[in-house]
């Protein structure tokens, strides 16, 4: 009799690894697939987008939450984020923070010109600074905006007089920024 529960021991082990194993191999074939599609837009079906809007809603949701809300497994949850992350379609995470409750109470967006040649050269110089947290490069009048954040108005005078007024661009518009009513957000996929 012990034999006999043995044997059926080693048999449910073996039968369990050889799905374990399937799993694995599984996910490593969707992986392949999707690498060997790289350069290809990778498409973006409607589980994906549940998971991407859940996402967007809270970036520190778990696996199994996520699962549960859109009635899947936690383990094609995983894969599908963890390909999204391979594919660049997820670029990270970040916290929002509520600028005037860590002093950053003047918020300005300036619009400028700039050579074409010297735009993404420019663009990387600005990413530099501190006080500048949003940067675009755009059609019409001008070309680049981009939002700088300090704590009061003279603090913002002196970043676009000293620091910016060295690069070689022309502010077109300057527009301080009363309130901010929505910043970020998740993003409806259609």
């Amino acid at each position: 009799m012990v034999a006999i529960c043995c044997c059926a021991d080693v048999f449910d082990l073996e039968q369990r690894n050889k799905k374990i194993s399937l799993h694995r191999y599984l996910s490593s074939l969707l992986r392949l697939l999707f690498v060997l599609r790289r350069g290809v837009l990778m498409r973006i079906d409607e589980m994906n987008k549940k998971i991407l809007y859940l996402l967007q809603q809270d970036g520190r949701m778990t696996y199994k939450d996520i699962a549960k809300a859109i009635n899947r497994s936690e383990s094609t949850v995983r894969d599908r984020i963890s390909i999204m992350e391979d594919e660049g379609v997820i670029k990270g995470y970040s916290a929002i923070v509520d600028r005037g409750k860590v002093g950053l109470h003047c918020c300005a967006r300036l619009f400028a010109k700039a050579n074409l040649e010297e735009l993404d050269s420019l663009s990387k110089k600005l990413a530099e600074f501190e006080n500048i947290f949003q940067i675009d490069h755009v059609s019409g009048d001008h070309n680049l905006r981009f939002t700088v954040a300090a704590h009061d108005y003279s603090e913002l005078k002196s970043v676009i007089n000293t620091q910016i007024a060295d690069l070689p661009l022309e502010i077109i518009q300057t527009d301080i920024i009363m309130k901010s009513l929505k910043e970020g957000g998740p993003l409806k996929l259609q």
